[in-house]
C-alpha cells in the first residue's frame, strides 16, 4: 500500500478490496484472526464464503493495526450494543470508529478519529423486485426522483439512494433496525461532494454528512459520518505483502 496516510480528525478513509485471494493470502490472514472469528469463519457452509471472510476481517485487521501502530493479531475488536463492532474505548485518546462493509467479491473500509462513521458497498445487478422495495422503503421525494429518472439510469440511481441510507443508519449504529424511509436522501449538486442529512429521531443535533464514492466498476458505495467530513481520501488495498 505505499506510504500509510495519517488520519486526522475531519478526515475520513476508505479502503476498497477485492477479497477474492489466492489460497496463500487467505492462509497469511488466518493467522491474525481472533478465536471468535476463526471459529466464525469455520461454520460457513461453502469455502469460498470462507475464504471471503478471512480475507475480510485478516484486512480489516492489518488496516486498524497502521492506524493503532500494534500488531494485526493485537487488535481488539468488540461489539457495541446494537452489533456494530468497535474499538475499546481509551481514556484521553481520540478514539478511531471504523465501518465495513461487502458485496459479492468486493469490501469497502471507512475509518474516521472521534466521530460516528458508515460505509456501504453494493453490486449493481438486475432487481426484478425494485420497484416493490422502492414502495415499501423510499420517501415521497425519492420516490418522485426514481420516477422522474429515465429508465435506463434508474437501477444505478436506486442503488446510490440505498447504499446513502445503509452508510447513515450504520453511522447512526441502528443498521437496518430503522426503517429506511426515516433518511431522506435525494440531493441536488456536485457529485461525490458530502452533504448534510438528518435522520428522524435522531438525537444528534448536528445530524449526519454522506457521501457517495467513486468506487469499483459496477458497484455503488457511500460513506457517512457524524459532523462534516473535511475530506475523504479513498484507496485501494493491494496484497499483504506491500503492508
Amino acid at each position: 500500500m505505499g506510504s500509510f496516510p495519517e488520519l486526522k480528525r475531519g478526515r475520513i478513509d476508505v479502503w476498497f478490496a477485492n477479497i477474492d485471494r489466492r489460497p496463500s493470502e487467505i492462509r497469511a490472514w488466518e493467522a491474525v484472526l481472533s478465536p471468535e472469528e476463526t471459529d466464525r469463519a469455520k461454520r460457513f457452509r461453502f469455502s469460498s464464503d470462507c475464504s471471503r471472510y478471512v480475507a475480510q476481517h485478516g484486512m480489516l485487521r492489518s488496516l486498524l493495526s497502521r492506524y493503532l501502530g500494534c500488531g494485526p493479531q493485537d487488535v481488539e475488536i468488540r461489539t457495541g450494543a446494537k452489533g456494530k463492532p468497535c474499538l475499546p474505548v481509551v481514556e484521553d485518546e481520540v478514539s478511531l470508529q471504523f465501518s465495513m462493509s461487502h458485496s459479492d467479491a468486493y469490501v469497502a473500509f471507512a475509518f474516521a478519529r472521534d466521530k460516528s462513521i458508515g460505509v456501504d458497498i453494493e453490486r449493481i445487478r438486475a432487481l426484478p423486485e425494485m420497484m416493490g422495495i422502492i414502495e415499501r422503503h423510499f420517501t415521497v421525494r425519492e420516490k418522485e426522483a426514481m420516477l422522474a429518472c429515465p429508465e435506463d439510469g434508474r437501477l444505478d440511481l436506486f442503488y446510490r439512494f440505498w447504499t446513502r441510507k445503509e452508510a447513515l443508519l450504520k453511522a447512526q449504529g441502528e443498521g437496518l433496525l430503522k426503517p429506511l424511509d426515516s433518511i431522506e436522501v435525494t440531493r441536488n449538486g456536485e457529485p461525490l461532494r458530502p452533504w448534510k442529512v438528518f435522520v428522524v429521531g435522531c438525537p444528534t443535533n448536528d445530524g449526519f454528512w454522506v457521501a457517495d464514492l467513486d468506487g469499483p466498476a459496477g458497484f455503488a458505495a457511500s460513506v457517512a459520518a457524524t459532523g462534516c467530513m473535511d475530506k475523504i481520501s479513498v484507496h485501494y488495498f493491494q496484497t499483504r505483502r506491500e503492508m
